[in-house]
């Protein structure tokens, strides 16, 4: 069943070549474990003279307005209309599938609205109550004239780091065919032990498991070897690999994707290369596909 999974999605992500047949039942339920996201888009200093900092009337959709400076004019535009590319969750629960996420967010208007958003996709959330420890864990997206994204996280701490082990439910796990987590919730803990533990849950199971490195520097303190090492620790439980070049050199390189395999038990491993496309590594073989803008 995971070779024809595994077919499947690459052909979603563009990969030809690879065909298997499928049955729709194998086809009923995603779940996804660490934390939904939203795009916030700020151009200048987002303050008030009372110091009225962001509150929910203000970021309700694509909010604008015009403030004058000492150095004239100053255009401010705060964007909360929807979460940064669709979160894994909802874009499989609009294709058809049952999706479930186990996240942790604050209980403020934030959290709200991202709960509020899964729903509205359709998306189950797995953990119910809202994290009173932290407020909602955000990122500020910096954009270079190149395109190039830098980010910049509120989370000293954050609600994502405070996911537990025991939100990870067997009975969630069991009634899933692919179970994808990333790893922005193994840099704390207790996230840490609750990603690790649904991965290694969902081996034990036989569900496709998938893992996103999605390195992010600030979450890491700038350790890439510190990245590298909690990646290299839940990859035997992995099946489905997704990284950048960036990550990959995290892992040895390019060069080392079919060693890194063969060590862990990959299936299938795809390499995101921005504007240039990806390459995927499969059974022995090197597929690629080209960019498309």
């Amino acid at each position: 069943m995971k070779t024809r999974l595994l077919s499947g999605l690459l052909s979603l992500l563009g990969f030809s070549g690879i065909t298997a047949s499928c049955n729709s039942e194998e086809y009923q339920s995603a779940g996804e474990y660490g934390t939904p996201y939203a795009r916030f888009t700020f151009k200048g200093t987002v303050t008030d003279a009372e110091a009225d900092y962001l509150n929910r009337y203000r970021i309700a959709r694509d909010v604008k307005w015009v403030t004058p400076t000492e150095f004239g004019d100053l255009d401010i535009t705060i964007n909360l209309s929807k979460p940064e590319k669709d979160p894994k969750a909802i874009a499989a629960a609009r294709n058809g599938l049952e999706a479930a996420m186990c996240c942790s967010v604050g209980d403020d208007d934030f959290g709200r609205y991202l709960l509020g958003t899964l729903r509205e996709n359709r998306v189950r959330c797995i953990r119910r109550e809202p994290c009173r420890e932290a407020v909602t864990t955000m990122a500020f997206v910096s954009l270079t004239e190149e395109g190039e994204r830098s980010f910049t996280f509120v989370r000293k701490p954050g609600a994502d780091m405070f996911l537990r082990e025991e939100d990870v439910r067997e009975a969630d796990i069991r009634d899933t065919v692919i179970v994808h987590a990333g790893s922005c919730s193994l840099s704390a803990s207790p996230a840490a032990e609750a990603t690790a533990k649904a991965l290694h849950l969902g081996r034990e199971m036989g569900r496709l498991v998938s893992f996103d490195v999605n390195y992010r520097d600030m979450m890491w303190n700038g350790s890439q070897e510190a990245c590298a090492a909690k990646v290299r620790e839940i990859l035997p439980d992995v099946d489905l690999l997704k990284i950048s070049e960036e990550e990959a050199d995290m892992l040895g390189g390019e060069a080392e994707l079919p060693a890194l395999m063969e060590r862990y038990g990959l299936t299938l491993v795809v390499l995101t290369l921005g504007g240039q496309g990806a390459r995927g590594y499969f059974r022995g073989r090197r597929l690629a596909v080209p960019g498309r803008r």
